[in-house]
């Protein structure tokens, strides 16, 4: 009956039903992720809370439950506090831990091009937003640090 996709031609619709049959039986997808429909209907209407988005098994779905509810729900929600600031960011770590005891800890900084606020995991070590880009970028074993002359 109907298949609806994105401009990427994933399937996807956060109105209804991606794959409709006309007997009835549908598949619900965002951005060419199934989801069974009850967690696509808490993600879409962005009811999912943080604590069960941040514990979903599936990678694909807890990536896409994260960026439905956003950075400020998600650090609200689980007591997230400032732990290091510098001039590329902070560090916010959670009230939360994972399956190896540590907390959660994320880069928070801003993307440039959408003036938005960015939320990515990293290290449960990390204590400055330094260290988290000089750590992604892995300039520790060349024995670099982050330190770009601009940024855009």
């Amino acid at each position: 009956k109907k298949v609806l996709r994105n401009e990427r031609f994933r399937m996807h619709s956060e109105v209804e039903a991606a794959i409709q049959w006309r007997d009835g039986f549908e598949f619900h997808y965002l951005n060419g992720v199934y989801l069974p429909k009850e967690l696509w209907q808490k993600i879409v209407s962005k009811t999912i809370p943080a604590q069960e988005a941040i514990k979903l098994e599936n990678q694909e779905h807890r990536t896409l439950a994260l960026q439905y509810i956003g950075g400020e729900k998600l650090m609200t929600d689980l007591g997230g506090k400032i732990i290091g600031k510098d001039q590329y960011g902070e560090i916010i770590e959670l009230n939360l831990k994972d399956t190896q005891g540590k907390k959660f800890r994320y880069y928070v900084a801003v993307d440039p091009s959408k003036n938005e606020k960015i939320y990515l995991r990293t290290w449960p070590d990390v204590e400055s937003p330094k260290d988290a880009m000089t750590r992604a970028y892995r300039l520790g074993r060349l024995e670099l640090t982050y330190e770009p002359e601009s940024r855009t």
